[in-house]
């Protein structure tokens, strides 16, 4: 049901603004950056603090919303509105509702209220009102995964990704693979039994370690937010962009999520020279895992390579330190025959055996042999 709105004219001021609230809402704004803390120009927000700032409003709630709204369909009922302004994809209402000034607010995704007024208990409470009346919107089937990447300075693209669920890929890899991946994927962090942060996934290309790193996501998704690294070498040689990667700001709240760091083809730093060449950025990345900076921090790292586990830092593999390590093998000549049907010639990667199903095409481009002929 749609809520009951009264707008206000500039010649009919609603009863509920009594004037003190309507001289507080014109008086000038004490000098502050409003731009901080909203999108966009924020006008209406700039006008309902001036009660709260001016001591007419002493109390005052801020409230996330679960998601994108209809900020007029989320007033609690009667609402009177005083302002409303969009401007680039922002919307900001400002309404009166028993004796209370309040704004919701809602941009891109995201969407918040604000609540001021004399009473504590009715903020909350209309505060309450409008975040139960907002519909939460529907669970995505993939998973929201932050890519970052340095250059002058560091930024991040946030994209959701297609994830499948480990139920439905398991078959495409070997035993060993499948044993290992299931405990992988029941693992939570357990603050009394700290263990290693590091998790080491190594083999050939074309073994699936892409396909088995969504279905991680997708199976710790209630707990760890994804993020990918695009550039390794740029994380370790910069300790600011590195400290932006692997600690949340929010980490302090104990309801926080932990951190799953992707690094893809890694073998620049997992290599045993790695230290020579990288320098000190490959002692602050083993810091993560059993040193204070990963005590003090929920992050876990996952690095992939083609490279085998013998040329790897011995460091990396060492007891507390490696999360997990896996090995993610070509499939045996008798593996490859029950998913091909027939029996190969020799061992097979997942993308080989793909190819050969037809699930897989790729487009080459050949130059016959010249053949000699004859000159007339």
């Amino acid at each position: 049901m749609m809520t009951a709105i009264h707008a206000v004219g500039a010649d009919a001021p609603h009863p509920s603004t009594d004037a003190a609230l309507a001289a507080a809402l014109d008086a000038p704004l004490p000098d502050l950056r409003t731009g901080d803390c909203v999108p966009g120009d924020g006008l209406v927000l700039a006008a309902f603090l001036r009660p709260h700032l001016h001591g007419l409003h002493p109390y005052l709630v801020e409230r996330d919303l679960p998601g994108a709204v209809d900020v007029v369909d989320v007033l609690p009922e009667p609402a009177h509105v005083l302002r409303l302004h969009r401007r680039n994809g922002t919307t900001e209402v400002m309404a009166t509702h028993e004796g209370c000034l309040l704004v919701v607010r809602s941009w891109r995704r995201n969407a918040d209220v604000w609540v001021s007024g004399t009473d504590r208990d009715e903020v909350e409470r209309i505060a309450a009102a409008v975040h139960a009346k907002v519909r939460r919107p529907a669970k995505r089937q993939g998973v929201r995964v932050t890519f970052w990447h340095h250059g002058n300075h560091s930024w991040t693209r946030s994209r959701v990704i297609a994830v499948p669920k480990w139920t439905a890929v398991a078959g495409l890899y070997p035993a060993v693979v499948r044993d290992t991946m299931a405990r992988l994927l029941e693992y939570r962090p357990d603050p009394a039994r700290p263990g290693g942060r590091l998790i080491l996934w190594h083999g050939p290309p074309g073994t699936g370690k892409t396909t088995a790193v969504r279905a991680l996501f997708d199976a710790w998704r209630g707990w760890a937010s994804a993020h990918v690294v695009s550039d390794p070498e740029s994380l370790l040689s910069n300790g600011d962009y590195m400290a932006r990667v692997l600690l949340d700001p929010d980490d302090d709240d104990k309801a926080a999520r932990w951190r799953l760091v992707v690094i893809e083809d890694a073998e620049e730093l997992l290599r045993r020279d790695a230290r020579s060449k990288v320098g000190p950025g490959l002692g602050r990345l083993l810091n993560t895992a059993d040193g204070l900076l990963g005590q003090g921090s929920r992050v876990l790292v996952l690095l992939t390579t083609n490279e085998p586990v013998d040329d790897m830092h011995p460091a990396l593999l060492r007891p507390g330190r490696c999360l997990a390590r896996m090995d993610f093998p070509a499939f045996d000549i008798t593996e490859a025959a029950g998913l091909l049907g027939d029996r190969p010639t020799g061992p097979m990667t997942l993308a080989e055996i793909m190819e050969r199903k037809g699930r897989l095409t790729r487009l080459e481009a050949t130059t016959s042999p010249t053949r000699p002929g004859n000159y007339l």
